[in-house]
């Protein structure tokens, strides 16, 4: 019982250190509103779909070359 107490505090420490690190995507963290996050990939050449009109409050629906 000791060692699978000392398994699973091992475990959520190991799990905590590698969860610090924020999504990205393209280089950008992936946070704020999706009017700031639009203008940064905005900035790499994206621009906003036509699309876009039947998208939801809050949702950009961008195109663009994601592999360059």
């Amino acid at each position: 019982m000791k060692r699978l107490i000392i398994f699973i505090i091992s475990f959520l420490c190991f799990t905590q250190t590698f969860s610090e690190e924020h999504l990205k995507f393209l280089g950008f963290p992936i946070d704020g509103t999706a009017n700031e996050y639009a203008s940064k990939l905005m900035s790499k050449g994206f621009y906003i779909s036509p699309d876009n009109e039947y998208a939801s409050n809050g949702l950009r629906v961008m195109e663009g070359l994601f592999l360059e």
